[in-house]
């Protein structure tokens, strides 16, 4: 296959494609873009929302969509139909959580004023306290060490790839949710994920 992803040049929703197409080894063409060129780019995009990817010349939008897609081809979605339909439901309940923030991220990346501190105590905070405990239930019991009983999923770069920005925003994240650096530490040290991660920028979102 031949891969451009086209995305913003920060972390956040292009990143679990990037983590995904590494540990892969899948070659990709990445076409970045800054916050003032967005609106435009965006325009090209079938959702007018970025990322999106270019696969032998067709064009497909939506992070959860592209990485459904791209698991379907590299056996990284369960082993039946039943396993796939669990690893949506957790990577859903995940986005419910980012979704919940979406005020505080809007503050965090300029796109809004308000007060970062105050977002944080009733945003962020307790949206961490209502949706986290279950992702680390999920690993807990899953007894693989990641999401799923069937394994590494596309699901766990889209958390591992969050944790990031989620120790970025609460300087006690770490003390707070220590299993859950565990797990993130477990994705990050995965073949390709980790010379990639070790060889970033930093990005805060």
């Amino acid at each position: 296959m031949n891969i451009k992803l086209h995305y913003l040049d920060v972390r956040a929703r292009g990143e679990s494609i990037k983590l995904f197409l590494k540990y892969v080894k899948q070659d990709f063409e990445l076409d970045s873009f800054g916050f003032a060129e967005m609106k435009e780019r965006n325009k090209e995009s079938p959702n007018h929302k970025c990322p999106w990817v270019t696969i032998d010349g067709k064009e497909l939008a939506e992070e959860f969509a592209i990485l459904r897609f791209l698991s379907k081809k590299h056996g990284l979605y369960g082993k039946d139909d039943w396993d796939a339909a669990e690893i949506d439901m957790i990577a859903d309940m995940f986005k419910d959580l980012i979704a919940s923030t979406v005020p505080y991220l809007r503050i965090a990346n300029g796109a809004i004023q308000g007060d970062l501190d105050t977002s944080k105590k009733e945003v962020l905070f307790p949206s961490f306290e209502k949706y986290l405990p279950s992702f680390i239930n999920f690993v807990k019991n899953s007894g693989t060490g990641f999401l799923h009983s069937s394994g590494l999923s596309w699901a766990d770069f889209v958390v591992a790839n969050w944790i990031t920005s989620y120790v970025n925003f609460d300087d006690e994240f770490k003390t707070k949710y220590p299993e859950l650096i565990e797990y993130q530490t477990k994705v990050y040290d995965l073949p390709g994920v980790k010379e990639y991660v070790e060889e970033r920028p930093h990005s805060f979102l």
